[in-house]
C-alpha cells in the first residue's frame, strides 16, 4: 500500500525484547525475505531524527547487509579467501 513501516522494540530493559528478535518475529510470522527486511531496517534511518551522517552510514550499512546477504558471503569468508 506504499505506507512505510519500521520495527522498533520497546524498553527493552523493563520488558526484554530486542530489536533484533522483533526483526526475526517479522521475517518468520511475515514470511518477510531480505529485501523487505532491509527496506523496513531503511525506513528507520530515513524517517528518523538522527542527524544526516548518521542516517547517510545506517542507510549504507542495510545496504552493504543486503548485498552480503544476496550474495550469501559475510566478512569472515572474505578473510579466509
Amino acid at each position: 500500500m506504499g505506507v512505510p513501516v519500521t520495527i522498533n522494540s520497546d524498553d527493552p530493559l523493563l520488558f526484554g525484547n530486542r530489536i533484533l528478535d522483533e526483526y526475526e518475529i517479522a521475517r518468520t510470522e511475515l514470511d518477510l525475505c531480505d529485501e523487505d527486511i532491509a527496506q523496513i531496517a531503511s525506513y528507520s534511518f530515513v524517517y528518523s531524527y538522527a542527524s544526516k551522517d548518521v542516517k547517510q552510514r545506517g542507510l549504507l550499512a542495510v545496504r552493504d547487509w543486503l548485498a552480503t546477504a544476496s550474495t550469501g558471503k559475510d566478512d569472515d569468508d572474505d578473510a579466509t579467501n
